[in-house]
């Protein structure tokens, strides 16, 4: 059968909704063979990644058009006549038009296209770069290509977003009192379990099954990455008795465990959770009767045996123990390095908490239960949807399946297993796991912590917002932006050359490429202390996942914590750095391997040193593997983006709720008074899904939000309120929006959220408006008119968005177009005496809601007055959103059948002249001014003690007395016996420590050597790193000397 009989059949027996997708895959296909002749990669594609995305009629017109059959790989050949290839795409492009429901003129932005998005990835061989779609642009008022422009920013701000096909679900509002609880339940849970001797068992979120699983065979089943197939999992093995029975078990896995779609190996999480899946729920505990009284008739009670037979508590991954050691939610402060991920995809949720144990404070906050309690109750608060909400959970997780220890005749079998399935925390601490319980309980089941970013993590823990500083350009977004550019810069000399006015051409996405630009953020960042974290995924950065992980050394897709930036001088230039952390912790299975890797021949002994690699006595101060340096340019070859997390420590908060608007009303705002200059960070944040969509893979049910600050002039001749324009925040449907600015003091500012998605509805969503400012101020929740979003609208539009001329517009018209990530304002100024007529249309919007209802009108614009045309706002869960409008200049009689404006839409007066200064102060505001806040010490967050850190000079003496070839005068220490780091603090107790006129006998010395032994293994044991141990027990020892 020949290629057109081959599309004949597909068009006629394919449904609509699988024959469009399948077009225009086989059309970008054939199209980049076309566009790109010279080049392999196109001729050359990958049967996994076509599987399930192109039915097998596909294939065959494939095969027809020359691609053949090569095992793994469709190939056209380099000499191949391209004829028939040439037949096929001529055909599928009419199909595509004809079956289309959208329209084909350019300038139309498309929000998502996951067709063209995953035609472009398979469309190259498996190996190569990733291709990304073409977006559309919106059509604006002038209709001129240099419209496309408008939408750069927010392609490049979204490159690396899946492009998978979701599925639709309904809004339904999060229900709070499903998790919350009173402040003193714990005191009441304490009470009750101290008078039944029972533990807590928290009934809201059983030790079941549902609290772990989505649906009830989730845990039997795993997702293939390549081709998102979901295949059986064996049962759970039984636990291997020795190191062979465990090899042996791997090999079985790896062998037998395949895709059955793509017969790919699995993910190393599915491996994790092949061995290590939940069988069981067990809490931590010092003390296990049971087995006490089993073994009380073994020498000494059986104490040191128990610890290692007894199987009925949360095993310490570490000592390998369950029970004999104090556990403690927190040994006295978090630490980055005690967070280590498990057997759940959440590396977000891991990654995010091992950043923000950087500062430990943060951590302690999250507690309302500050202590391990007897009783297994634990009060927590993390931050949803911008408000603080109080979790109560007990202490029973998740464990993997365990072997019971006993005695058989002179020897022992130790217990195994009954390790934490999911997050885990070194020091024997359940801080970690806790916080985890705590989101999972929120959001619904362990499963439902799947698949989100660091912005959303680092949000939840900390209350403070997120902004993301784009790293990696694209190769396809870099092409045709310069191909669009050469388009206007050839219009705009056709345009010269007949005379005619050419308008200013504006670049608004130069400062993505400028590197110097995203270094100052991320150092500026890293200097004020904000938490930072960033994804690697092969679609991110445009790299096959072989070089990813097997050549380079990073795992992907995987999110990464950022723990400093710093500037070094190295050999007369300036270096770049970042210090990255795995959360697999200790278990990450492989580093970094390029240009400041462990293993580069780049470093110094003194650069190590600076950079704090390791201590004066050349002792790795972190990890190797979960813990490395970069340097910035090789950070932006492989990491998207890095999201920053504004954390102001000791600033003041206020968190007001309210509604946006709707088609009840203009909803509600916030007035803030200033009584003295102040920074200032405000985020809205909207409300979300009781679910997370993203674990759900579902589209998300966020709708458009942005916020404009006002400053309040007093009234207007008009006697309306007159106001200041501060900022305007583009509307967003991502989680909260926001921004950083100065306040002055002596007035009232109103902060406006603005939204459109519901213009037309009667169900409201809500919002909480947060403000953190340095100096103290007040604010008021207020009920909003449509006067004060209008002129937010209006001149958020002269500020942020373009000036288009308007064919046939009337004198002393201005028009203004301001695209958005979330849609389209247009508006319009009239400074003559005259009425005006204006038509605009704006129906070839796709996936759209207008501020009008309809999407075309004739609008009367009055004499001296300025007026929010039309807005635009994608709609809740469309598959694709485009916004574009047109307009049309109308002859002045014209105004008599016009639409009058009302609402957002009412005509305003013009404001004060462009350079007008504000008012003075409010004296009556300045002098009601509180005391000032103190300015901090030192800028950014407090830090955790890093380790070792106090005992830098002390370790200094003991390196140079062994430098020098000197050893303490007590030949009874035999310190060139002990660990490194232990003969360190041990010489340093008889150098450095003691106060100089003291000398200790030796009876002393030895005793201070024995007791420093044994607090060094017991520090050790615990799992604190050598040189913090052998610094703490050398403390320690002393303070009992």
């Amino acid at each position: 059968m020949d290629v057109a009989a081959l599309i004949d059949e597909a068009s006629c027996q394919l449904p609509p909704s699988q024959a469009l997708p399948a077009f225009k895959l086989l059309l970008r296909i054939m199209n980049n063979v076309f566009d790109h002749p010279a080049e392999d990669k196109f001729r050359k594609l990958s049967k996994i990644k076509l599987l399930g995305q192109l039915p097998p009629v596909g294939c065959q017109i494939l095969a027809a058009c020359g691609f053949a059959d090569q095992g793994e790989d469709l190939v056209l050949a380099g000499g191949h006549q391209l004829e028939s290839l040439s037949q096929a795409r001529d055909l599928l492009e009419c199909l595509v038009l004809s079956q289309s429901d959208e329209p084909s003129a350019e300038g139309m932005e498309e929000s998502e296209d996951p067709d063209l998005a995953e035609a472009l990835r398979m469309s190259m061989a498996a190996g190569t770069g990733v291709d990304l779609p073409e977006a559309k642009r919106a059509r604006a008022a002038s209709s001129t290509s240099a419209d496309q422009e408008d939408s750069d920013r927010v392609l490049a701000e979204n490159l690396d977003k899946e492009t998978e096909e979701r599925v639709d679900i309904a809004f339904e509002r999060f229900r709070a009192e499903d998790v919350l609880v009173d402040a003193d339940a714990v005191e009441k849970i304490n009470k009750y379990c101290s008078e039944t001797g029972d533990r807590y068992v928290d009934p809201q979120f059983p030790p079941t099954d549902k609290s772990i699983y989505i649906s009830a065979d989730e845990g039997k089943r795993w997702e293939c990455l390549a081709c998102k197939t979901k295949s059986d999992l064996p049962p759970c093995p039984p636990l291997p008795k020795s190191q062979e029975e465990a090899e042996l078990a791997e090999a079985w896995f790896a062998e037998n465990v395949k895709c059955q779609g793509c017969s790919a190996a699995p993910h190393y999480l599915v491996k994790v959770n092949y061995f290590n899946r939940p069988t069981q729920w067990l809490r931590p505990s010092e003390h296990c009767q049971g087995c006490e009284l089993m073994y009380s008739h073994l020498p000494g009670g059986g104490k040191e045996l128990i610890s290692r037979l007894c199987p009925h508590f949360l095993r310490d991954s570490v000592s390998n123990t369950t029970v004999g050691a104090p556990w403690k939610l927190i040994r006295s402060e978090a630490r980055p390095e005690d967070v280590c991920q498990g057997g759940l995809g959440n590396c977000w949720f891991a990654g995010a908490l091992s950043v923000v144990a950087s500062c430990p404070k943060l951590i302690e906050n999250l507690f309302e239960t500050k202590e391990l309690n007897p009783a297994g109750a634990y009060q927590l608060q993390l931050c949803h949807a911008g408000i603080w909400r109080r979790v109560l959970v007990d202490d029973l997780f998740p464990a993997s399946q365990s072997f019971e220890g006993y005695l058989d005749g002179n020897s022992a079998y130790y217990s195994r297993g009954g390790n934490l399935c999911y997050l885990t925390c070194a020091r024997r601490q359940i801080w970690v796991p806790l916080v985890e319980k705590a989101a999972a309980k929120l959001f619904g089941c362990w499963a439902l912590l799947k698949g989100g970013t660091f912005g959303e993590a680092m949000s939840m823990f900390t209350g403070f917002p997120v902004q993301r500083v784009q790293l990696y350009i694209p190769k396809e977004y870099k092409r045709r932006r310069a191909e669009r550019r050469a388009v206007e810069a050839e219009r705009r000399t056709q345009m010269l050359i007949q005379g005619l006015e050419v308008p200013g051409m504006e670049d608004s996405d130069d400062d993505l490429e400028d590197a110097d630009l995203q270094w100052s953020k991320i150092l500026s960042a890293s200097e004020s202390g904000y938490l930072m974290g960033m994804g690697c995924t092969e679609e991110g950065c445009e790299k096959t996942k072989h070089h990813i992980v097997e050549e380079m050394g990073l795992q992907a897709p995987h999110a990464y914590g950022i723990l400093e930036a710093r500037e070094i001088e190295v050999g007369g230039k300036m270096l770049r750095m970042m210090k990255i952390r795995n959360p697999w912790g200790e278990k990450a299975p492989r580093t970094w391997k390029g240009d400041w890797g462990k293993d580069s021949d780049k470093w110094t002994f003194d650069l190590k040193l600076e950079l704090g690699v390791v201590n004066r006595s050349n002792t790795l101060m972190d990890d190797p593997m979960s813990i490395f340096w970069m340097a910035f340019e090789d950070v932006k070859e492989y990491f998207a983006a890095v999201e920053v997390n504004r954390v102001h420590e000791n600033w003041n908060e206020s968190r007001s709720a309210v509604w946006l608007s709707s088609g009840v009303g203009p909803g509600e705002g916030i007035d803030v008074t200033v009584f003295r200059k102040t920074q200032v960070d405000i985020a809205v944040w909207q409300e979300r899904h009781i679910n997370r969509e993203g674990a759900l893979n579902a589209k998300s049910t966020n709708i458009d939000v942005g916020f404009a600050v006002l400053r309040k002039r007093g009234l207007g001749n008009d006697g309306q309120p007159e106001y200041d324009l501060v900022e305007y925040i583009l509307r967003s449907k991502a989680d909260e929006v926001s921004a950083e600015m100065i306040f002055e003091g002596g007035y009232v500012y109103r902060i406006v959220p603005v939204s459109y998605a519901l213009s037309q509805e009667t169900a409201p969503r809500r919002a909480v408006i947060a403000v953190h400012t340095k100096q103290k101020v007040k604010t008021e929740k207020t009920a909003l008119d449509w006067r004060d979003i209008a002129y937010s609208v209006f001149e958020g539009c002269r500020k942020r968005g373009k000036k288009r001329p308007v064919e046939n517009s009337a004198p002393g018209l201005t028009c203004w177009y301001m695209q958005e990530e979330a849609g389209l304002a247009f508006v319009v100024e009239n400074t003559s005496n005259a009425v005006a007529a204006l038509q605009v249309d704006g129906s070839d919007s796709i996936g759209c809601v207008s501020s009008r209802g309809s999407f075309d009108a004739v609008v009367a614009i009055p004499p001296r007055s300025r007026q929010v045309i039309i807005c635009l706002a994608f709609a809740l869960g469309a598959a694709r959103s485009g916004a574009g409008v047109q307009a049309l200049g109308l002859p002045s009689d014209a105004a008599g059948f016009a639409l009058s404006g009302d609402g957002l839409h009412e005509p305003l007066s013009l404001g004060p002249a462009a350079g007008t200064p504000p008012p003075p102060p409010d004296e009556a505001i300045l002098q009601q001014a509180p005391p000032a806040e103190p300015e901090p010490l030192s800028p950014g967050l407090t830090a955790g003690s890093s380790p070792g850190e106090d005992d830098e000079d002390m370790l200094k003496v003991a390196m140079q007395m062994s430098l020098e070839g000197r050893q303490p005068a007590d030949a009874a220490m035999e310190v060139e016996e002990e660990d490194g780091d232990l003969a360190a603090a041990m010489r340093l107790s008889m150098e450095a420590s003691q106060p100089a006129p003291q000398q200790l006998s030796v009876d002393a010395k030895a005793a201070l050597t024995a007791r420093v032994k044994v607090l060094f293994e017991q520090y050790r044991q615990s799992g604190m790193p050598p040189n913090q141990a052998a610094a703490k027990a050398l403390a320690d020892a002393q303070q009992g000397t």
